[in-house]
């Protein structure tokens, strides 16, 4: 089954300094609520020339809501275009792709992160994982308004 939802956030930092921020992956920590471990595992080019950075991470989810388990995932960062965009396509069992396009567009002196989340899973799972990847997602972008601001407690 594939899922799609798109969430957006207006950020008071220029789009260089957002997708700079973005562009390397142990940005994500912190940053993406579920995540507990990150590692990157090379950088390289796509076919298209562009630069990629390859990671392994675990997110902590909950079975049920209340069984707890480490998830291994495999992912793949991209810098799709000079400063105004970036993907990142992660993969992990069972059978789940998540596609991530982050464009920052200028806005206001600041800049309009929009990010359009792309998941195929199997059908019996879709509704727990649209919930935990929509929450996760908004959690993400106001952390990452939080930390660029420099506004967090």
């Amino acid at each position: 089954m594939r899922l799609r939802f798109e969430k957006s956030t207006w950020i008071g930092a220029k789009p260089a300094a957002v997708f700079a921020h973005l562009s390397e992956p142990s940005a994500f920590l912190g940053l993406q609520p579920l995540l507990v471990e990150l590692h990157e595992t090379g950088r390289g080019r796509d076919a298209q020339g562009r630069p990629t950075r390859r990671f392994e991470t675990v997110e902590r989810l909950y079975l049920a809501g209340v069984v707890p388990f480490r998830n291994r995932i495999e992912g793949v960062l991209t810098l799709a275009s000079d400063g105004e965009a970036i993907e990142v396509t992660v993969r992990s069992r069972p059978r789940l792709v998540l596609h991530s396009h982050y464009r920052f567009d200028p806005e206001a002196a600041g800049t309009r992160v929009t990010e359009a989340v792309a998941i195929e899973c199997p059908r019996p799972l879709a509704g727990p994982v649209r919930r935990q990847a929509e929450r996760a997602h908004e959690r993400l972008l106001a952390a990452l308004k939080e930390r660029l601001e420099g506004t967090a407690g």
